[in-house]
């Protein structure tokens, strides 16, 4: 009997990504039928610096933690590299709800 596929965290191969961007202005991921939950998202420009730290950022609406408040999206351009547990309060973007599910950051580049 065939296996049905497992779900996947999706994944960006560094050494696809062209090394020249410029003129890139957002970044935006879009979830049609899945709720989205971005721990963080760095981008690196030519010198090594994370040009989308606390830029600013649009997404659906936000859930509301149990007992851990809202994950607003800016907390996913914080520049806090690590492990973002469910308490983090406001530290990491999650979906409230899947219709329609999207986040961006405006890296404001020309």
């Amino acid at each position: 009997i065939p296996r049905s596929p497992q779900p996947t965290t999706p994944t960006i191969n560094p050494s696809k990504v062209p090394r020249n961007c410029m003129g890139v202005r957002y970044i935006r991921f879009d979830a049609s039928n899945s709720t989205l939950q971005i721990s963080q998202v760095a981008v690196y420009d030519s010198r090594g610096l994370n040009v989308a730290k606390f830029q600013p950022t649009s997404s659906s609406p936000p859930a509301v933690g149990d007992d851990c408040g809202f994950y607003y999206s800016s907390g996913a351009v914080d520049g806090i590299l690590r492990t973002k547990t469910a308490c983090d309060q406001g530290m990491f973007y999650q979906s409230q709800s899947a219709q329609g599910a999207y986040w961006e950051v405006n890296l404001g580049a020309d």
